[in-house]
This record gives structure tokens, C-alpha cells and sequence, in this order.
């Protein structure tokens, strides 16, 4: 074997090897902000379908900060059986007083702080089977999620008048 082909044949092997890495490879922002707009479509997807448990299961990671709109109260719900308890009883009044049937998102802004904390500030709409608004047209709802293990998790949600 001639010197040439023992150098390439070493090169081959320790080319690869000096470009793997044991740390993770950053995701470019544009790609993070896909897998948030994703979370937060899936979500829309959910909230519309009244889903209450897989909200729970699949969006939102306790504990978990929550104001509500028209207050300046804010809560904690320390379980996913507490948030779960506590996302009912808004959709049932939402459904029972308000007559909603569905929520329809005009636009999400995300704001990345790294590669696992994203803000949201959705505007949307709640709408009523008819077609017809309730209340503002312009309705904004800010989220926190945090980059997990198992995806993207909300973790604190305020909504705005």
C-alpha cells in the first residue's frame, strides 16, 4: 500500500470523526419559530375542539401562570388536574354564557430568548356559531413556552382586554 492511499484512507476516517460533536446542534431561529407557530396551531386545533385533557397532556406543562381577561387577577395552577379543572370551567362559560363555538387566530408574534424559551402574543377572535364576534375584535393572548424533552410546553398564558 503506497503512502498516498494510507493517508486518504486516515483522512476518510478522522474527517468524520473531528466533525462529530457530543453537543447538540442549535436550531436556526427560523426553524425554532416553525416548531412554536406549530405548538401553537396544534393548540388552536384543541381549544376548538374543547379538548380539554389533551391541552393539558400536550400543550400546557404545570405549574403553570394564568390571568384572565377583563382582570388583573392572576392564578397558579400547581397540576395538570388543577389546569385541566380550571380550563373547563373557562370553556364552559365561554360556551353556556358567551355562546362561543370557536376561536379563529389572525396572527402569532414569536419572540425567541435562546433555543428553549419562546414568547407568543397571539391576536385572534372568539366567534360564535352565527358567525358573529364576542367581544373585542381584537383580542390578545400572551404565552411563555419553554423547550422540553417532549416538545414545546406553555407555561404561563395571560390574556389581554
Amino acid at each position: 500500500m503506497s503512502i498516498k492511499s494510507v493517508a486518504l484512507f486516515l483522512i476518510s476516517i478522522l474527517i468524520p470523526l473531528a466533525v462529530q460533536s457530543d453537543e447538540p446542534v442549535t436550531e436556526t431561529p427560523r426553524v425554532l419559530k416553525r416548531e412554536v407557530v406549530a405548538h401553537m396551531n396544534r393548540y388552536m386545533t384543541l381549544a376548538n375542539q374543547a379538548d380539554v385533557k389533551r391541552i393539558a397532556e400536550d400543550i400546557y406543562q404545570a405549574p403553570i401562570l394564568m390571568k384572565g381577561f377583563d382582570t388583573t387577577d392572576h392564578d397558579v395552577a400547581l397540576s395538570k388536574e388543577e389546569f385541566q379543572e380550571q380550563f373547563t370551567a373557562h370553556f364552559n362559560n365561554l360556551k353556556d354564557n358567551l355562546g362561543w363555538d370557536h376561536f379563529e387566530v389572525k396572527d402569532y408574534d414569536v419572540t425567541l430568548s435562546g433555543s428553549n424559551i419562546a414568547f407568543v402574543k397571539m391576536h385572534f377572535v372568539w366567534v360564535k356559531a352565527d358567525g358573529s364576534l364576542i367581544g373585542p375584535k381584537d383580542r390578545v393572548a400572551c404565552y411563555v413556552l419553554i423547550k422540553k424533552e417532549n416538545g414545546w410546553r406553555t407555561t404561563a398564558v395571560m390574556g389581554s382586554n
